[in-house]
């Protein structure tokens, strides 16, 4: 008896079934990779305008933190308003202004003088920098001693160089300035002094206030439109303070800091406030990149103007 065999379906694509398939995969993937490019390009335009504005963001907050420490009255703009200078505030403190008992040294307002006492203590004062000349401060080899500099700091009639710090012991020293006895931990029991070049002041600080200037700071921006990566911000100290504004780059030895990059325009302004009111120093810079991406980002400081 001869038995049949059942017969198996034999299952599987046709040529022209298998070429759908390619196609539609095609049309797919070229669907997906459309929409995963486009998110992949926009995030990398998000993180390059990103890095731009870090570069700003920074830049302008770092330069308004030490505007903050700038001298009343000595914020100025040059170099068509691309060049931003002020006096650095190292240290600061109180000067006796009325003598009360027979050893005490009060600042003589309206006559020469080269000492004063400071009321309490002067912190760090072994960080100022004292000199021999009187023409130290202004060469940058000395810090500078100010008292109500209603008129322009950088006159050199108003540079005053700090030449030393002593007490009525005349034991000269930073430590009886700054720092508590090293037995008993106590400061010194009498008053300390600031000594200076002579100086006729012409008229008190209201709040019996001094200031001990560090250098002079300038911020200069070189933008270039055409090749975003060539422009700078550099900052410069240690140099010479000259009564009009340098319209060269300070001299070999001064201290340079590259400050930022990627600079196609900036722009600084300050605006005196009148009486007692505080300055306002505008901030603006552009930051760009060699895609075309640009941001622009302004900050705005208020600063003293009145000693």
């Amino acid at each position: 008896m001869n038995r049949t065999l059942p017969k198996h379906k034999i299952s599987g694509f046709t040529l022209m079934e298998l070429v759908l398939v390619i196609v539609l995969t095609g049309i797919m993937s070229g669907i997906s990779i459309k929409f995963v490019s486009g998110a992949v390009d926009h995030l990398l335009d998000v993180t390059r305008r990103a890095q731009l504005v870090d570069v700003a963001t920074l830049s302008l907050r770092m330069m308004s933190e030490e505007l903050r420490l700038a001298l009343p009255n000595s914020v100025r703009i040059g170099c068509a308003n691309q060049c931003l200078e002020f006096l650095l505030i190292k240290n600061s403190g109180n000067y006796r202004a009325t003598a009360i008992g027979g050893n005490d040294d009060a600042l003589d307002i309206g006559l020469s003088d080269n000492r004063f006492d400071v009321i309490g203590a002067l912190f760090d004062a072994d960080q100022i920098t004292f000199g021999n000349n009187a023409t130290d401060c202004q060469n940058g080899l000395a810090d500078c001693l100010y008292v109500n500099n209603a008129g322009n700091p950088y006159v050199a009639s108003n540079l005053v160089t700090l030449t030393g710090c002593t007490n009525h012991l005349n034991q000269v020293s930073p430590f009886y300035c700054s720092q508590p006895n090293a037995i008993n931990g106590s400061f010194p029991s009498t008053p300390i002094q600031l000594l200076f070049s002579n100086k006729v002041f012409p008229t008190a600080s209201v709040t019996q206030s001094f200031y001990v200037v560090d250098t002079a700071i300038q911020y200069r921006c070189t933008p270039n439109t055409v090749t975003p990566q060539s422009g700078i911000l550099q900052r410069y100290s240690n140099y010479p303070i000259t009564q009009t504004m340098a319209t060269v780059l300070p001299p070999a030895n001064s201290q340079v800091v590259l400050f930022a990059e990627y600079i196609t325009a900036c722009t600084f302004s300050v605006t005196a406030g009148a009486g007692a009111n505080l300055g306002l120093v505008t901030l603006e810079l552009t930051v760009s990149n060699s895609n075309g991406d640009s941001i622009k980002q302004l900050q705005q400081v208020r600063v003293v103007n009145q000693p």
